[in-house]
């Protein structure tokens, strides 16, 4: 996965155990404080943050254009999603 954020492109290439449990937390807390909540948009750009492992603040958030921010966020989830899905169905096969 990479980011660009203020011409800086951020690179993760592993979705470490603990990304997908703070993915899990985002999408529950998500779920909670419904989708259209300021709260909301701070678990979104809190959970991209520690995804890239706090190379930068969630402050360049409010600068950057939504539909961008929300375009990271829904590439990421995907990525963690399939990789769940795709782990799940290797350890089901065993």
């Amino acid at each position: 996965m990479k980011i660009t954020i203020e011409d800086i492109v951020y690179e993760q290439t592993k979705v470490r155990g603990s990304s997908v449990r703070k993915f899990l937390e985002a999408q529950e807390a998500l779920d909670t404080a419904g989708s259209t909540s300021p709260k909301s948009l701070d678990i979104i750009y809190q959970f991209i943050v520690d995804f890239f492992d706090n190379k930068f603040t969630s402050d360049v958030f409010e600068e950057m254009d939504i539909e961008e921010t929300m375009d990271d966020y829904n590439a990421i989830s995907s990525a963690i999603s399939t990789k769940m899905n795709s782990s799940v169905s290797k350890y089901q096969k065993n």
